[in-house]
Order: structure tokens, then sequence, then C-alpha cells
């Protein structure tokens, strides 16, 4: 696929449906952090991308793209950070870290780069599916009353593959990052920054919308085993991620393929318990009034939606609405994000909103 195809497509799949589950689509935002009158968190935000494009071009050649593509998308992305600098609405009326984040992934797309992690993705996929049995072993070895806690403390561990913070992207930009065993010797210790844990249950759910963030250890030994443990107690689960790359996140393509060979998930793939599905987004951070239409009618029954990571459930999505069970589940990589949420770098959160009681069975 073109460029200029891709890009095309990326802003056709943005003119999409609300989550079923949302309430007040009307009145959602999907960043409650508004950069256009918020100085310091500007200042804060617009480093942060100035120091991802040198990792990002980096990466890029990692993955095989011409070096004149990837010198014009790094040249390109610098002149739009000094741009907002000297006119916060120099790329849209609103500014905040998603309208950045789409031109960011704009101009990569419009420069030929439209999936710049490809080389570590496929990478940290094959080492994550490597230890997927084992650890899931370990899941099924404990109590019934200790597996959402470490399947949570899994997903903390894999969602430290990310490359869009650069105190993450330092650890795996080399030939090989950290092994997973590794990431979940640096999980915190509960309590965690916020910790609704005692509260929550993987019991009782009809069917969970597990909206999945980075690939490698993070979508296949954070969020599969979650999947596994929602599955195994009669949920039906969909695993939504993005169609189109976005800095190292997996892609729907992707994980489908991942989980052909996933063997300790293939009863419940057999079984239609556990499916992937596009959300239709193209973003680290996602709109949940944007979605694709199919995934939303498929969803639309779901009494559980799991956002994990920073993009999903931290920096969009924290002041949204649902009317079911919500889980917001990350570590906090980035100094503005823990300051914005009241946490310390490399904290936990997992946090629990019950279904409204007007909407609670």
């Amino acid at each position: 696929m073109s460029s200029r195809t891709d890009s095309t497509r990326a802003a056709s799949l943005r003119a999409g449906a609300a989550l079923p589950q949302l309430l007040d689509p009307d009145a959602y935002l999907p960043c409650d952090w508004d950069l256009t009158t918020d100085h310091h968190g500007r200042s804060l935000w617009l480093e942060i991308f100035e120091r991802q494009a040198d990792p990002l071009a980096a990466a890029a050649r990692q993955s095989d793209y011409a070096d004149a593509d990837v010198a014009e998308a790094r040249g390109r992305i610098l002149r739009m950070v000094r741009a907002i600098r000297e006119d916060p609405t120099a790329i849209g009326p609103r500014l905040d870290i998603l309208t950045i984040d789409r031109r960011r992934d704009g101009i990569l797309r419009e420069c030929g780069v439209d999936d710049p992690f490809r080389a570590i993705k496929n990478r940290e996929n094959d080492r994550a599916l490597a230890e997927l049995e084992a650890r899931c072993a370990e899941l099924d070895a404990l109590p019934e009353a200790d597996r959402l806690p470490e399947a949570i403390r899994g997903v903390f561990a894999g969602n430290l593959f990310d490359m869009g913070a650069h105190r993450t992207a330092e650890m795996f930009m080399g030939d090989e990052g950290p092994r997973f065993r590794a990431c979940l010797g640096r999980v915190p210790d509960r309590p965690w920054g916020i910790d609704d844990l005692e509260g929550a249950t993987l019991e009782g759910f009809r069917h969970a919308a597990l909206f999945v963030d980075n690939a490698g250890a993070d979508a296949i030994l954070g969020m599969l085993p979650l999947a596994r443990e929602l599955a195994r107690r009669g949920s039906r689960v969909t695993l939504g991620a993005n169609e189109l790359p976005s800095l190292n996140d997996i892609t729907a393509s992707e994980l489908a393929r991942v989980l052909e060979i996933a063997a300790p998930l293939r009863e419940h793939l057999e079984s239609g318990r556990i499916a992937v599905a596009s959300t239709g987004s193209t973003d680290p951070l996602i709109d949940l009034a944007d979605l694709d239409r199919a995934f939303c009618d498929r969803v639309r029954d779901a009494d559980l939606v799991v956002l994990e990571g920073m993009g999903r459930g931290l920096e969009s999505n924290w002041e949204a609405r649902l009317s079911c069970e919500t889980w917001r589940v990350a570590i906090v990589k980035v100094e503005p994000v823990a300051e914005r949420r009241g946490v310390r770098l490399f904290d936990g959160v997992f946090r629990r909103e019950p279904a409204p009681a007007a909407n609670a069975e």
C-alpha cells in the first residue's frame, strides 16, 4: 500500500461509530488535557515528541526504510514541534496528545515510513511467543484467588515495552530488550499508585472487550493470559487492536497472526470464546466515539471494558464514563502522566469503575 493511500485510509477510518457503552457521546472528549492553554503540560509533551524523533528514526532504519524518507520524516516532525512551540494552534484549534500523535503519524505515512517499529515489534513478538506457554502454566499453578493479581502484574510488566516513552524505548532499542521475567521484577509491590484490585473479579462477565496496546510482551504475555483467564470463566473476549500501525502498538492483523500459533489459547480460539477485531483506530490513544462500526456492533453486549496502556486509559479516556464495568490498566512511564494522575513514575495503575447502579445486573 502506498503511503498516500495509507494516509487517506487512516483519515477515513476516523469517521466511525461510538462505543455502545459510552455514556453521553455528544459531551465526550477523548483527552481531558487541553494543551492549548496548559503551558507547562504543552512544554513537557513537546519535549517528549522532540526526544522521540531520533529513536523513531533509528528504529525505522532497522525496519529497512530508505534513509532519505526517514530523514524527511524526522525533519518534518521536529519542524512540527517547533511550530507548536511558537503557536499552540499551529496544527488545529485544539491541541492535546491525540492531535499531536495524529499529526506525527500522518507525517510518517506521508513520508512512506508507515511502520517504523516493524522490526522491533517482530523481534519482541517472537521472544514473547516463546515464553507464552510457560507464563500461562505459571498462572494455572496458582490458587484461583491469586490469578487476577498475578495476571495484572503481567500486564504491567508487558506494558514496559513502550517505544513512545524514552525511558523504556532505550531499553528495547538494542538487539534484545529485557526479558519478561526482568520486567516482572520491575513491577512495584502493592499498593500500586492507583489500586482498585480488591473490588475486581474475573467472574461473571458475559463479554469482555479488551483494548490492547503494544506488541511483544505487552499483548502476548500481559493481555493474552488475562483474556485466557476471563475465557476460562465463561466470558467471551474480544481483543480490540489498531487497524494501522502507530508506534509499537500491535495491529489487529498482527495479533491475529500471533493467535494462530499461540497454543495455550487454541481451545478458546476454536470455540470462538476469544477473537480479535480491529477497532479501526490508527493512533496510540483511542477515541471511543470514533471506532469501526463493525467493532462496535461486535462488542455491543460487552459488560467489561478494559482500557490497557497509558495512551488508551490514562492519556485518553480518563474521564470517559461507560455503562459497564471499566478497568484502566497501565504502568506510568512518562513524567507528565505521573504528575497529571498523581502517581509516581513507573508506578502501576489499576483503576476500576463498576457499572453505574442503573445498569448493573
